[in-house]
């Protein structure tokens, strides 16, 4: 899939910039990285450089679910504070924004996380709807969730502000075992959720991890402030 250069690589809204991280950037893959463990989470899918690398490729947008314009491999938005003195914003990232195209999902997900010390302020919120609205109307994806922890009261406001509303539920594999975690399904007004299996029961999905390193996993759905 080509990037179409006629997409923005940088979003701006009013307190943030946006900035779709590259995947071939070892720097940006470190920021990737920097946020996640900062947060005290270690995840089997994103344990180093290499399995950024990875998630990228694995997850990377379909063409059959962008119906204006597909983007390449890149899903991660990197989040800055915008600052006077350059339009690339602050130097240190706040956190970031992803769409997941998992290949076991029918519709892609939006995942949100800040550094701790940037929680409280609005900014997953503000990053979020932005991210939304250029995936939906830039690129022409037309149905999303977002998978949320049961009792994780702060990321079902984000979702609630985002117009998402809870479809039904899933299950979060680790991809480590078995283990597997229970989560909300968020989405978008008018989507469908729960499919029928073959013999007419109700089935919920499973997000599973692409790729596994062999580390342990700590699964706690979405995060986001």
């Amino acid at each position: 899939m080509e990037q179409n250069n006629a997409l923005p690589n940088v979003l701006h809204t009013e307190r943030l910039v946006l900035r779709f991280a590259d995947p071939n950037s070892e720097s940006d893959c470190s920021k990737i990285l920097h946020v996640l463990h900062g947060n005290g989470m270690t995840a089997a899918t994103l344990g180093n450089i290499k399995d950024v690398h990875t998630r990228h490729k694995d997850f990377a947008p379909k063409s059959g679910w962008c119906a204006k314009a597909p983007v390449s491999d890149r899903q991660f938005h990197l989040i800055y504070r915008k600052s006077k003195s350059t339009e690339s914003g602050s130097e240190e990232v706040l956190g970031w924004i992803t769409m997941n195209f998992r290949p076991e999902m029918a519709c892609p997900d939006i995942g949100y996380i800040l550094l701790p010390q940037h929680c409280g302020h609005g900014y997953a919120t503000e990053a979020a709807r932005a991210v939304l609205q250029f995936w939906r109307e830039e690129v022409g994806v037309r149905e999303v969730f977002a998978a949320i922890a049961e009792g994780d009261a702060k990321s079902v406001k984000i979702a609630e502000s985002l117009g998402m509303v809870r479809g039904g539920g899933l299950w979060l594999a680790s991809g480590h075992d078995d283990t597997k975690t229970r989560a909300m399904a968020y989405v978008l007004p008018g989507m469908k959720w729960r499919e029928v299996d073959v013999d007419g029961e109700g089935m919920e999905w499973v997000v599973k991890p692409a790729f596994n390193t062999g580390e342990k996993v700590e699964v706690g759905g979405v995060e986001g402030r």
